[in-house]
């Protein structure tokens, strides 16, 4: 019994050789499930590996009958539902490659129903979640983008994990999260530019409309990571309340003025604060931060020698 068990996960390793969602070969054997799954989305390729003998052994017909704890239904209600699963149509014929696909997408699916599972999303989109702080509308919605590119195979062949963490960086835009490119980054290991390529891509095909953020969205958030007090905070609004009857943010970042108004207000209110660590901790650059504090402070003819930064 053992042998043939294990000439079928043979059989099924060198017939599975990638994984037919996002076509990664890191696939691992569950033996505690009977499952052969993909490590970077989660697929469940085969389950079919599994043992379907008893676990017991009878020497006579007597002790088999005895010893079986199943069998046929009994009235209607008994009735199994329909099982989706193998390789071959109803007249023994090998379905195709393409249709294979989709054989093992519906599998997945009702294995995910009758199992009680609500998402496919990958361990790795919870991490970026958690570590960011957002709520569980944001992860709501990033479940329901991450549906939409399986169902509709967008981005088919992309690296998982880019579209996971540019399905995150979507759902918390769309619902006003003040999150950057720089902050999915840091929690996802993605390179930014990765990130925001997919995440351009998903928004045409998803057709999404994002609402854009102000400075004041970050403000809030930028003044509680950097220490600063609820003084400063107040400044920083009086200072951007001033600033938006100068019509000078058009076609600039909300984070670069963001951090160029918390470096002002700290020196303002004493808790200065160097270009350095705000532009790293809002994921700019000094020089755009620098570039933004100039002109700020122009505009508004703030006047005041800032310390040596």
């Amino acid at each position: 019994m053992e042998e043939k068990k294990n000439e079928r996960k043979d059989l099924l390793a060198k017939e599975i050789k990638k994984c037919p969602e996002c076509g990664s070969t890191h696939l691992i054997w569950d033996y505690k499930r009977g499952e052969l799954v993909c490590q970077d989305c989660g697929l469940v390729v085969d389950e079919s590996f599994i043992d379907q003998g008893p676990e017991w052994r009878a020497f006579n017909p007597e002790q088999k009958e005895k010893r079986e704890r199943t069998g046929p239904p009994h009235g209607a209600e008994g009735i199994p539902p329909t099982v989706i699963k193998g390789q071959k149509d109803a007249f023994g014929k090998t379905i195709s490659s393409r249709t294979k696909t989709q054989v093992y997408r519906m599998e997945r699916w009702q294995k995910r129903i009758h199992q009680g599972v609500k998402t496919p999303f990958p361990p790795s989109a919870d991490i970026i979640i958690g570590t960011l702080g957002l709520d569980r509308k944001v992860r709501e919605l990033s479940v329901q983008f991450y549906k939409e590119v399986l169902n509709k195979r967008i981005l088919r062949g992309r690296d998982v994990k880019s579209i996971v963490a540019a399905t995150v960086f979507l759902a918390a835009r769309f619902m006003g999260e003040p999150i950057t490119l720089d902050d999915v980054e840091r929690t996802s290991g993605i390179p930014k530019k990765q990130i925001g390529r997919v995440f351009r891509k998903l928004k045409g095909e998803l057709d999404l409309r994002i609402p854009s953020l102000s400075p004041g969205d970050y403000i809030p958030r930028f003044c509680k990571e950097s220490g600063l007090s609820e003084k400063a905070r107040e400044k920083a609004f009086d200072i951007l309340s001033e600033l938006n009857t100068k019509n000078y943010m058009s076609g600039k970042s909300p984070e670069g003025i963001a951090v160029s108004i918390l470096y002002i207000v700290s020196i303002i209110t004493d808790e200065n604060r160097t270009q350095e660590e705000l532009a790293k901790m809002a994921g700019v650059t000094e020089v755009t931060l620098r570039n933004r504090y100039k002109e700020i402070k122009e505009i508004l003819n703030i006047t005041f020698s800032p310390q040596s930064t």
